[in-house]
C-alpha cells in the first residue's frame, strides 16, 4: 500500500501542533511529579530550602512560559490569517464593485431589449459613441430622457428608422439615375461633336475640290470670297456655327488648332501625306493663282497672312510628327 501523504502544515496548524505538544509535555511532567515518594518530595523540598536565596525557575514556570509563548504565536498566526482573508475579500469586493459600477449609470429598465449580457459590448455608451460617465449633467439628463422616449415609443422609432432607410435608398437611386442621365448627355454631346467634326472635314474637302476645279464660264465665286469663306484647316469656333460674319480670325490658325483638325489622334492619319497635301493647297504661289483671284480685294492681305500662318504651322507639325 502506498505510504500516507504528509502535507505541509500551515502556520496556524503548526502553531496549534506545538501548543498541543507543549500541553502534553506539561501534563506528563505533572503526572510524573505526583508519582514520586514522599521521602523524595521531602528531600527535594529540603534541598530547595537549603539552596540559595535566588532559586532558578521551576519546571512548571518554564512550561507555563513556553505555553504562553506558543499561545501568543498561535493568536498572532490566526490574526495574520484573518487579515489576509479580509484583504482577499476586499479585493474581490473591489473587483465586483468595479464591474458593477461600469453599468451603474445605465439602469436596466432603460436598456433596450438587445442590450442583455453579450448582446453588444457598448451597452454603456450613448448612440453617438460617448460614454455617459464623461457627460455633463445636462447632457446625461438629456441622454436619459432620449432613452426613455425611445423605449416608450419604440414602434414609432422603428417606423421612422425604416422610413429613413427607404428615403436614403430612394435618394441614392435618384442620384444614380441622375449620374446615368448626365453620362448619357455627355455621351450624346461627344457623339454630336464627332459627327459635327466629320461634317466639317467633309465640307473642307468638298470646298477644296470646288476651288481646285478648272474655272468655267459660270464662276459664281469671282471676287465674292471673304476670309471666313476660305476652307481653313481648323475646326469652326462656336461663334462661326451661328453664322456670324468675321468670327474666324488669323489668331485662330494656331498649331494646336490645325493639328486637331488635320491629325486627330484617334484617326490614324498619315502625317507626311496629309501635311504635303495641305502644303500644296496653301502654297503661296499656287494659292495666289487658284484661290486669291476669288477673294475680295479688301480681304486679300488678311488671307495672305492666314496662308502664311497655315504653312508655318504645318511645317512645324510635320517636323514633330503631327503633335502640337
Amino acid at each position: 500500500m502506498p505510504s500516507k501523504l504528509h502535507l505541509k502544515r500551515t502556520p496556524v496548524e503548526q502553531a496549534q501542533h506545538d501548543l498541543r505538544k507543549a500541553a502534553r509535555a506539561a501534563r506528563r511532567a505533572a503526572r510524573s511529579g505526583e508519582d514520586y515518594p514522599s521521602s523524595a518530595k521531602r528531600r527535594r523540598r529540603h534541598s530547595r530550602d537549603s539552596a540559595s536565596d535566588d532559586p532558578g525557575p521551576s519546571h512548571s514556570g518554564m512550561h507555563e512560559s513556553e505555553y504562553e509563548d506558543i499561545r501568543r504565536r498561535v493568536e498572532e498566526a490566526r490574526f495574520r490569517e484573518k487579515m489576509f482573508g479580509a484583504l482577499e475579500d476586499d479585493e474581490r469586493l473591489d473587483s465586483v464593485e468595479a464591474r458593477l459600477n461600469d453599468f451603474a449609470h445605465v439602469p436596466q429598465r432603460w436598456r433596450t431589449a438587445g442590450s442583455g449580457a453579450g448582446a453588444n459590448a457598448n451597452a454603456g455608451e450613448g448612440d453617438d459613441g460617448i460614454d455617459p460617465r464623461y457627460m455633463e449633467d445636462e447632457e446625461y439628463a438629456e441622454w436619459i430622457r432620449a432613452g426613455i422616449h425611445k423605449r416608450k415609443y419604440a414602434a414609432q422609432h422603428e417606423e421612422a428608422a425604416r422610413q429613413k432607410t427607404l428615403f436614403d435608398a430612394a435618394k441614392q437611386e435618384a442620384a444614380r439615375l441622375q449620374r446615368a442621365q448626365e453620362e448619357a448627355r455627355q455621351r450624346r454631346r461627344r457623339e454630336r461633336a464627332l459627327r459635327r467634326t466629320d461634317d466639317v472635314r467633309a465640307a473642307y474637302e468638298a470646298r477644296w475640290r470646288v476651288l481646285l476645279a478648272p474655272p468655267g464660264d459660270t464662276d459664281t465665286d469671282a471676287q465674292e470670297m471673304r476670309f471666313a469663306d476660305v476652307p481653313w484647316p481648323v475646326l469652326p469656333q462656336a461663334s462661326t456655327m451661328t453664322g456670324l460674319e468675321g468670327a474666324l480670325r488669323v489668331e485662330h490658325l494656331t498649331e494646336a488648332a490645325i493639328a486637331a483638325f488635320l491629325f486627330p489622334a484617334d484617326a490614324g492619319v498619315d502625317v507626311k501625306a496629309k501635311g504635303r497635301e495641305t502644303l500644296l493647297r496653301f502654297h503661296p504661289d499656287k494659292f495666289e493663282g487658284r484661290v486669291m483671284r476669288r477673294v475680295r480685294t479688301e480681304e486679300q492681305d488678311l488671307v495672305r497672312e492666314g496662308v502664311g500662318a497655315v504653312v508655318r504651322a504645318v511645317n512645324a507639325l510635320m517636323v514633330r510628327g503631327g503633335s502640337s
